[in-house]
């Protein structure tokens, strides 16, 4: 039997959502390097496109991961929620 790497013989493309467009939000490499990026977002677009949406999502799905003492794994305390939404909020 073949181990199995929970799909890590994928190799993942830096999609944060399906299709990896979030509209409103270009990348472009700068020449002569590959660790270093323009990121260029168009406010108005961006919010048409659910860029707001898509980096909530990221980051809940991140914060699931997480376990809180006297809470069930996968379970965000309520009393919580505001500070995630205000950090999303702060990132767009």
């Amino acid at each position: 039997r073949k181990p199995t790497f929970l799909g890590l013989t994928d190799q993942w493309k830096g999609d944060v959502v399906p299709g990896g467009d979030i509209g409103g939000c270009t990348m472009q490499l700068v020449e002569g390097t590959s660790t270093e990026w323009i990121i260029t977002i168009d406010g108005i677009e961006a919010d048409l496109g659910k860029f707001s949406d898509a980096i909530f999502k990221k980051i809940m799905t991140d914060v699931k991961q997480q376990r809180f003492q006297g809470f069930r794994p996968g379970t965000v305390p309520p009393h919580l929620m505001p500070t995630y939404r205000a950090f999303t909020m702060d990132e767009c």
